[in-house]
């Protein structure tokens, strides 16, 4: 099975995707299937006139299936394959832990994320202005914050406006874990000033100083899902599945603060 995968999507060795490429090893190797892995430039991310090359695996038909982690150029799958796909509910766990901040008493929130780097953090922004808006309260475009660049690199700091939430919604830990040292290399406490919740229940909620709320996307259940597919559609080949949702939970940590305590 050729498993591909975008080179910024796992140039940390500790990434949630190089997670989810063992795991996905691992549940073949139990059925007597090998993954190969296939690291691949998205160049249309800074170049839409770019063609990305596909694996020699593909072209010369080494490989029985392929499953792609992350997200790649509309026009490479395309040119890739029609298949199913699991991805984890990203709109939900937004909303779920958006609503956690609301009943934490926190009504000015912001959220870091650049939403149109990648439909994971779209879907999260949208999860996070929904639970906004069920509870009546306006979306302020200042507090709507890039967080890295089109090659999807995330910045070393963010630009953080004058006027501050009281909370910030990060579409992934390791973005929360950034925000949270440059607010304290700013003076401000967390989360005594400022609460800040992530995304992945990634090695980065756990280093963090306080530890971070966030959402735990079960990634074994993903790889599991992703190897079923793949396998039911090599014995059939008119199998189909459609979208697979897995469904995260929040993880409550240090870095929120009661507000209806105060």
């Amino acid at each position: 099975i050729g498993i591909i995968v975008a080179k910024h999507f796992i140039s940390d060795a500790s990434s949630f995707y190089w997670i989810v490429y063992r795991n996905i090893v691992e549940l073949l190797q139990n059925q007597n299937y090998y993954g190969m892995l296939e690291v691949v430039d998205n160049k249309s991310m800074t170049d839409p006139n770019a063609v990305e090359e596909v694996p020699n695996t593909v072209l010369d038909h080494k490989v029985d299936g392929l499953i792609v982690l992350g997200q790649l150029s509309e026009d490479y799958i395309d040119r890739l394959m029609q298949l199913s796909y699991v991805t984890t509910d990203n709109y939900r766990g937004a909303v779920m832990e958006t609503e956690y901040l609301l009943e934490n008493g926190h009504r000015r929130i912001g959220f870091l994320g650049s939403i149109s780097s990648t439909s994971s953090i779209q879907d999260r922004y949208l999860g996070y202005y929904k639970a906004l808006l069920e509870n009546r309260i306006p979306l302020r475009q200042d507090w709507v914050i890039a967080d890295r660049s089109n090659e999807s690199d995330i910045f070393p700091e963010f630009t953080l406006p004058n006027d501050m939430p009281t909370a910030f919604v990060c579409n992934c830990d390791e973005t929360a874990y950034k925000l949270v040292n440059q607010l304290k290399a700013a003076g401000y406490s967390i989360p005594d000033d400022i609460s800040v919740v992530g995304y992945d229940n990634h090695i980065y909620s756990t280093i963090c100083n306080p530890r971070l709320t966030t959402i735990d996307v079960n990634s074994r259940v993903m790889s599991t899902e992703a190897v079923d597919i793949i396998l039911h559609k090599i014995r059939d080949g008119n199998y189909r599945r459609g979208r697979t949702l897995v469904t995260g939970k929040l993880v409550r940590r240090g870095s929120v603060k009661n507000l209806n305590e105060a």
